[in-house]
């Protein structure tokens, strides 16, 4: 999203950025279509991706982890294994965990989680049985 200049001769207010004086630039993930207003630049670039982990196992036994970022806000976990997956949210004797359902090649089983934040620091994941390269993803969003 861009970055825009105050060209006005005086002070403005854009949605809810207050006091915009004359020749002020201003980064926004907003975009806004406003005479008052010259876009400078096409960045910032909005990117809520914080990060996206593939995990692969070997099976039973073979336990994954994935640390959250605290600025995780949502999750997204993406199986395209067969295998049925156990989820647990800090350790795992934080019992039930979440079970993430057996996916295929073409359509995913999805599981999201929303407003996160800093609730949780890791995750561990039990395998029931192998699971491959890009079978497996945890998505962090902002």
């Amino acid at each position: 999203m861009p970055t825009y200049r105050n060209d006005t001769h005086h002070t403005i207010t854009v949605g809810e950025l207050n006091d915009i004086k004359p020749g002020d630039t201003f980064e926004t993930y907003l975009n806004f279509d406003d005479s008052e207003l010259t876009k400078t630049a096409n960045t910032p670039y909005l990117n809520p991706t914080i990060a996206e982990v593939a995990l692969t196992s070997t099976g039973v036994g073979d336990d994954q982890e994935v640390a959250l970022n605290t600025s995780t806000n949502e999750l997204e976990i993406v199986n395209f294994s067969l295998i049925e997956v156990t989820m647990f949210w800090e350790n795992t004797a934080n019992t039930p965990g979440t079970i993430i359902g057996k996916g295929s090649a073409t359509v995913p089983y999805v599981e999201s989680f929303n407003n996160i934040n800093r609730k949780a620091s890791k995750l561990i994941f039990q395998f029931a049985g192998v699971v491959g390269a890009n079978e497996f993803y945890v998505k962090q969003r902002k």
